[in-house]
């Protein structure tokens, strides 16, 4: 479940900025842009990598999935914080 929240998050991120950009004068904030898309690869990064190890019986560490849902709360509170 966390790995496909966590690729929607830059799937559908990438494309509502471009719609934004496309039908919107005013100007957006590239560096929030900019910071929400890296937060969402780390998120992605992380769940990839504990979703690689569960699939070959190794044990998933809980720091990294505890990481990936403290990072998407961060980019949340990014999205909603910063003006």
């Amino acid at each position: 479940m966390m790995l496909s929240g966590a690729r929607a998050q830059v799937v559908t991120g990438v494309p509502l900025v471009g719609l934004g950009e496309m039908t919107s004068d005013d100007p957006h904030n590239q560096v929030k842009i900019g910071v929400k898309l890296v937060i969402a690869l780390a998120v992605a990064a992380l769940t990839e990598i504990a979703a690689g190890r569960g699939r070959r019986g190794r044990p998933v560490a809980e720091p990294m999935v505890h990481g990936a849902g403290g990072l998407a709360v961060v980019n949340v509170l990014v999205a909603t914080l910063w003006n």
